[in-house]
């Protein structure tokens, strides 16, 4: 499923996301020593700021307009997020990995994160 500009509920789903994280959710929630090679390795990208999907759209595309699936994420890091490499380094990562970079996002937002929790979303984060 493809967004773009002429799409209004995407362009909607983006502003209310935008509204309720300000800033990008990995950098709230990184130490300083992580915050510190983030913002070396991604350089202008750091401040480029992405709405980007929890569970991906291709794997669950009636949540594409949820705001509860999406964050705002660094360009740099949704990338890297996207092909299972760690978000700070750019290093291959594996799922469980992956998962736990996503659970400490999510977290981030209690509310955000037990409603997918209610919904059974989480992929084994709370185990």
């Amino acid at each position: 499923m493809r967004r773009d500009s002429k799409d209004q509920a995407w362009k909607n789903v983006k502003a209310q996301v935008a509204e309720r994280d300000k800033v990008c959710r990995l950098s709230r929630i990184l130490t300083v020593q992580e915050f510190i090679t983030l913002r070396q390795r991604a350089g202008s990208y750091l401040s480029q700021l992405d709405a980007a999907h929890y569970r991906a759209v291709s794997e669950m595309p009636e949540l594409v307009y949820d705001p509860n699936n999406i964050v705002l994420l660094n360009h740099y890091s949704h990338s890297l997020l996207d092909d299972y490499k760690d978000p700070i380094t750019g290093k291959p990562i594996d799922e469980e990995t992956h998962n736990k970079w996503w659970e400490r996002i999510l977290k981030g937002n209690p509310e955000q994160y037990n409603y997918l929790l209610e919904k059974d979303l989480l992929r084994g984060e709370n185990e």
